[in-house]
């Protein structure tokens, strides 16, 4: 009789062992969809394109070392600048300038703009104000056959003074 009642309680707790493991499972079974159920409901918050058009644009001033130093031109990063324009070219459907910021050729710039994107024409000596992106590093060829690396900007816009 102690036998049957001893193999009867091991058969009972093995069927409250396996209940419970079957327990255990369901429970982080459901906890897991839970979880990617609520990963896969959350929504990225969207701003309407009419309020990311009307938020202006903060231009910053860096100094002109600091950006050429970067290996990348701190690419990204947006500017705004003054200078002399000491060449102006199209090319491809953009006007590129190279533009001295510090009154002298020590400090250039290599300037991008789309030609469409401006309703006047850029000379060789105006002074403009430039507001966009820098770009990196722009490198070329100089007539004498060195080779030139100054900051590139692709601008938003350009005013002239």
């Amino acid at each position: 009789m102690k036998n049957q009642n001893a193999s009867e309680a091991l058969s009972n707790a093995g069927g409250i062992i396996g209940r419970t493991g079957l327990v255990v499972i369901v429970f982080f079974a459901l906890m897991s969809f839970k979880s990617k159920n609520e990963i896969g409901t959350q929504q990225e918050s969207v701003v309407p394109a009419s309020i990311v058009q009307s938020i202006p644009m903060v231009y910053e001033s860096y100094n002109y070392v600091d950006v050429a130093r970067e290996k990348d031109g701190m690419a990204g990063k947006s500017i705004e600048i003054e200078g002399k324009v000491i060449q102006s070219t199209s090319s491809w459907g953009d006007v590129v300038l190279r533009v001295a910021t510090a009154g002298d050729y020590d400090e250039i710039y290599y300037v991008t703009i789309p030609e469409d994107s401006l309703d006047f024409n850029v000379l060789d000596d105006d002074y403009v104000t430039v507001k966009g992106m820098l770009a990196g590093i722009e490198k070329y060829n100089s007539v004498l056959g060195g080779q030139i690396s100054i900051p590139k900007i692709e601008a938003d816009e350009i005013t002239l003074h």
